[in-house]
């Protein structure tokens, strides 16, 4: 039985499927743990209001990086297809179309939440907290969504190779990171504004840090940059 035991185990351990769906259920489930046991601190110091617009912003980020039409999904499938048949067109191309595709539709989310957060703000009115200061915040909120959509198009690059490892050390070391910010920043007595700022600079660092990631990761190729061929990317958009 022990030994039976043993082998199931081991098979596991040696089972990409398995492993990465490990790595991602560890993604998801640390930055929800700290975010559970911080909660009562962040209210404490920051205030019921403060907190929950805090955290309406940071919602907002995650649900907008949703509007990405698939595209971290579809940059991982296709280099993962491309990769198997050798076909390193392919890949320039879709490293080229999802990067440039993704960080436009950053920029679209960005300018109307930036420049339009002032009517945005009324959803939010709070007694306690001024609408100048709530609109202060939608419009640092609104500066994650570059760095937001190219972290997503820079993981996309390694799990294409299936490489689950290294995008779920990044996310899960984001999502750490942006609850301790925030703790030492309510701490500190820093505003709600100041939170938001040290959420979005968190953001920026891991969108680096993609970025970094999907060029070792395609350093060892003869790929392109930029690349385009439109037979690919109407491939890409079927």
């Amino acid at each position: 039985m022990a030994n039976n035991l043993v082998a199931v185990i081991s098979r596991a351990k040696n089972n990409r499927v398995v492993q990465n769906s490990l790595f991602n259920g560890m993604g998801f489930a640390v930055p929800f743990l700290m975010m559970l046991l911080f909660t009562p601190a962040l209210v404490r110091w920051m205030g019921t209001e403060g907190y929950g617009l805090w955290n309406v912003a940071v919602s907002a980020l995650s649900m907008m990086g949703m509007l990405e039409f698939g595209l971290g999904l579809a940059i991982s499938k296709y280099i993962a297809e491309f990769d198997a048949d050798g076909d390193y067109k392919g890949i320039s191309v879709v490293v080229t179309f999802g990067v440039i595709s993704n960080f436009l539709i950053g920029l679209v989310l960005f300018l109307p939440l930036y420049f339009f957060a002032n009517q945005i703000s009324v959803l939010f009115e709070s007694d306690s907290i001024p609408q100048e200061q709530i609109v202060r915040t939608l419009q640092i909120a609104s500066i994650g969504f570059i760095p937001l959509l190219l972290r997503n198009s820079g993981l996309a690059i390694p799990e294409g190779f299936q490489n689950y490892k290294v995008s779920t050390t990044i996310r899960t070391l984001q999502g750490g990171l942006v609850i301790v910010a925030a703790l030492l920043v309510a701490q500190w007595g820093g505003t709600i504004e100041q939170v938001a700022l040290s959420t979005v600079v968190i953001m920026w660092l891991a969108g680096l840090a993609s970025v970094i990631v999907a060029y070792f990761a395609l350093r060892p190729l003869p790929i392109s940059f930029p690349y385009y061929e439109k037979s690919y990317i109407s491939k890409m958009l079927s």
